[in-house]
């Protein structure tokens, strides 16, 4: 199905166009309507819908920074495509990568560098969308955990490392439960691992850190 034919025109809301556009391609891609590896192009969407070209690219821009579709510079942009043995890979680099963030986030914490305060509101976030059964707000509170976690390493190389695995490997996730019609009720699964993670920064153990995230990949389908 070609991107011209599975995107619902827009429907206005009080939000940017870009915002706009943007959840309607996630959703198109949700639904399943829009397969993995399927190109997107710009033009297309942007005639469909009766937008700019320029507003498209950034919707599709910021899609790619939530891990849903993958920008081939000065080519095309296509819907992520995981394989499950290819995101069990990318869950081996991850846990590695991130189990290194918390020993570091712990360390500074400990020498009163950095605040967990930001990491346990988006905690507090995740719960409030697990009770309201919200799969899609609940992995965009779920990877701002995650991505102030990396921030709180102050290391923007294991930032980058960290978002080009990670991202794309929610994406895969997020698609999977929702072409598998999985029950809702397990997102509230996932909180224990998150209230580890951050216990091990504020403890000081950051040798916890592995197993913590050893069970968030377990509450993962």
């Amino acid at each position: 199905m070609s991107a011209e034919s599975a995107i619902t025109p827009l429907e206005i809301r009080h939000s940017s166009l870009t915002e706009q556009i943007a959840r309607v391609v996630k959703q198109a891609i949700l639904r399943g309507e829009l397969k993995p590896g399927e190109r997107l192009v710009e033009l297309a969407i942007a005639r469909e819908h009766g937008v700019g070209q320029n507003a498209v690219r950034e919707a599709l821009i910021a899609l790619a920074y939530q891990g849903f579709v993958k920008r081939v510079a000065n080519r095309a942009t296509y819907v992520t495509q995981m394989s499950l043995e290819e995101a069990q890979k990318l869950s081996v680099v991850r846990e590695a990568l991130e189990s290194m963030a918390v020993e570091i986030a712990s360390r500074r914490f400990a020498a009163g560098e950095v605040e967990t305060a930001k990491l346990e509101t988006a905690l507090e976030k995740m719960r409030a969308a697990a009770e309201q059964l919200d799969r899609v707000l609940f992995y965009e509170f779920d990877i701002a955990f995650h991505r102030e976690l990396w921030r709180l390493t102050g290391n923007e190389y294991l930032e980058q490392a960290l978002e080009q695995v990670v991202a794309p490997l929610f994406a895969f996730f997020i698609m999977q439960y929702f072409r598998k019609g999985d029950r809702l009720e397990t997102l509230r699964e996932a909180i224990p691992a998150h209230e580890a993670l951050v216990s091990c920064v504020r403890s000081g153990l950051p040798g916890e850190a592995r197993t913590a995230l050893q069970k968030d990949l377990v509450a993962l389908p």
